[in-house]
């Protein structure tokens, strides 16, 4: 009997103490579901630009601001600028295999992963400053869902945020340029896919041509044209080398702030709120900032330099050639799968609600 009672005991003993231990571990898995208020959050947040740009201390310091700030130091992000983690042209794999959480991605590098993005970034003669660029993309996002799964959540990530450039301007160094048929034969620094197939298109040559590379480009004559924006030109000191600029808004290029899916599907909800809400503001506020870039260097080329001031009849000829690219490069690559004319027409409905 004594050997019984004893037996009992250690059992009641066991079954005790097995239960406190399944209780701890579900309360502890469920305090790591919720995100417990003192629980902290270290995310790695990688990209290829230095931190001395406008994108880093006009969008992404504020948007890591704002997140630390309103989530009372909760959510700490460690920022990797200039390809510390990895190449501009890896950043999608390495944010969707969670080297880093979140990236700001140059969707240009993707066009076999973001068609949509690609097609719609490039596309000349639509999107006339940064401002409607940026706030124009961000809403055609938010407003169709099917771009939203096929161009980022199937691929791993979600975007919280957009910054788009404004429309590329063509620069050249001791010559002027008009009309189209002006860059005839001419080799012209692009920014690749269907910034390249519009030029062959108009009898240029495309050719690609790094950034550090610019410089010694033009100054050497391997490129007699650029097609870029004048924010690039002031930070590789290639403004200095051109002459004469003409501004026909042909084609823009796109950066996301992305972050894992998973990572993302695992933040509690009121870190999922800040972010949302940070990146909504920074992108508001980047087109303005990008407009404000735009515009001053454009001045200030004209005080010293030539910005060519086109005739009626020559900016026809500009929009005429892009609406005519436009069809041919529709009519070549639409697909049932690739509906890029609905796309296309969507992005400039968005693009009208925010017309200066």
């Amino acid at each position: 009997m004594k050997l019984f009672k004893t037996i009992n005991i250690i059992i009641i003993t066991l079954t005790i103490a097995l239960a406190g231990c399944g209780n701890n571990s579900s309360q502890e898995t469920t305090e790591q579901a919720s995100g417990s208020a003192d629980e902290q959050i270290t995310l790695k947040l990688a990209s290829f630009f230095a931190d001395t740009t406008t994108t880093y201390t006009d969008f992404v310091k504020p948007w890591i601001e704002r997140v630390t700030e309103r989530t009372n130091g909760k959510v700490q992000i460690e920022y990797y600028p200039s390809e510390q983690l990895g190449k501009a042209g890896d950043l999608l794999g390495l944010t969707a295999d969670n080297v880093a959480d979140i990236s700001m991605l140059p969707t240009i590098y993707y066009p076999s992963e973001m068609p949509i993005n690609n097609a719609l970034q490039n596309m000349p003669g639509v999107a006339e400053s940064g401002y409607q660029s940026t706030l124009g993309f961000w809403d055609l996002i938010q407003e169709n869902p099917e771009i939203l799964e096929k161009e980022f959540l199937a691929n791993g990530v979600r975007p919280l945020g957009v910054l788009n450039s404004p429309p590329y301007e063509i620069w050249t160094m001791d010559r002027e340029i008009r009309v189209p048929s002006d860059l005839k034969g001419l080799k012209i620094k692009t920014a690749g896919g269907m910034s390249s197939e519009f030029f062959e298109f108009v009898g240029a040559v495309p050719v690609t041509v790094p950034y550090p590379e610019m410089y010694e480009a033009v100054e050497r004559g391997v490129v007699d044209a650029l097609s870029i924006d004048g924010k690039p030109l002031i930070s590789t000191g290639v403004k200095d080398l051109l002459t004469h600029g003409v501004l026909p808004h042909y084609g823009t290029s796109l950066q996301a702030l992305i972050i894992n899916e998973k990572v993302w599907q695992g933040l509690p909800d009121d870190v999922k709120e800040v972010m949302i809400q940070a990146g909504q503001e920074v992108t508001e506020e980047i087109g303005k900032v990008e407009n404000e870039v735009a515009k001053t260097f454009i001045e200030e080329f004209r005080a010293n330099k030539t910005i060519v001031e086109l005739t009626p009849e020559e900016e026809q000829e500009w929009k005429s050639t892009a609406e005519e690219f436009q069809k041919k490069w529709i009519a070549e690559n639409e697909t049932e799968d690739f509906k890029i004319s609905e796309y296309l027409e969507q992005y400039k409905k968005s693009l009208e609600k925010f017309k200066e």
